[in-house]
């Protein structure tokens, strides 16, 4: 096992123009996801994966600067850049982070590892759900899961978003979900950075706690809380879903949103399954 952290990163993103590469008290969203990624004790190794074109080369002196590796692939099929990567890199399995969180806890990194590591046999695709977005945001995910996606998924979201199709297909996969602890469980909160408004309250947060970099989940949920006017700068904005193209897709992404909105509404109800959930598929935790 070689568990490495994978980080998706491109310079063209559809709602924040070049948001991985804004900035916070003067170093890149990009810079930020990395510098605390790098923080796990776990993960032996950080690569961020970019597109192979030349507005991405824009990413390379801050990814060298940090001392993290970079692999250049397919700017639509993500699904193929992760698998190329992990591949290049010998990671297996993968941890997957995005790049625009740029507050991603390395604690929660490897509480997730430990999680993963626990599992005598162990699942396709592992995940603890219910962390505030941006925070916990983080998937581990098997090469060889990577690969059969790759060969047998035919639609666009599929190789757009890179765990869509496992998680449609628990026939083919085993999924195991963990529900992060009461305490934690906090989606009304987004620390990502999709628009604006997040990027408002990122910077407003790495302000309160300057010139640290490595706060924690628990610190910043309690200086939201204490700030309650700071926190609803972006609760407006709406969590990213992928966008239809037909009636068939449309049907499918609306089950999907529901379930996402019926679990939310049930996590009291699944307290006593704060343990993991090993058998396939989402649908058991909404038994």
């Amino acid at each position: 096992m070689n568990l490495g952290i994978i980080i998706q990163a491109r310079i063209g993103s559809k709602r924040l123009l070049k948001k991985a590469y804004k900035k916070i008290l003067g170093k890149h969203l990009l810079e930020w996801v990395v510098i605390r990624a790098k923080k796990s004790r776990l993960a032996k190794k950080v690569v961020v994966a970019i597109p192979d074109t030349k507005e991405d080369l824009i990413f390379l002196p801050l990814i060298k600067k940090n001392s993290a590796d970079f692999f250049p692939g397919s700017l639509d099929n993500v699904l193929e850049r992760y698998f190329k990567t992990a591949k290049k890199f010998n990671i297996d399995p993968v941890v997957r982070i995005t790049g625009d969180c740029p507050f991603i806890d390395p604690v929660l990194i490897d509480e997730a590892i430990e999680e993963y590591l626990k599992i005598k046999k162990k699942p396709d695709y592992f995940l603890i759900e219910g962390y505030p977005f941006g925070l916990g945001d983080i998937e581990i995910i098997s090469v060889s899961a990577l690969e059969k996606s790759l060969k047998m998924a035919k639609d666009e979201r599929h190789f757009e978003h890179v765990v869509s199709f496992i998680s449609e297909r628990p026939d083919l996969f085993k999924i195991t979900v963990k529900k992060a602890p009461p305490g934690l469980f906090r989606q009304d909160i987004r620390l990502c950075v999709d628009e604006l408004p997040d990027l408002k309250l990122a910077r407003k947060v790495a302000e309160h706690f300057r010139p640290r970099m490595d706060f924690t989940t628990p610190e910043i949920l309690e200086y939201l809380e204490k700030n309650p006017k700071t926190a609803a700068i972006n609760r407006h904005i709406r969590h990213n879903y992928v966008i239809p193209k037909n009636d068939s897709e449309k049907k499918h992404i609306e089950k999907e949103v529901f379930l996402q909105i019926k679990k939310i509404i049930k996590q009291k109800d699944l307290k006593k399954g704060n343990g993991t959930k090993t058998e396939t598929g989402w649908k058991l935790l909404l038994k």
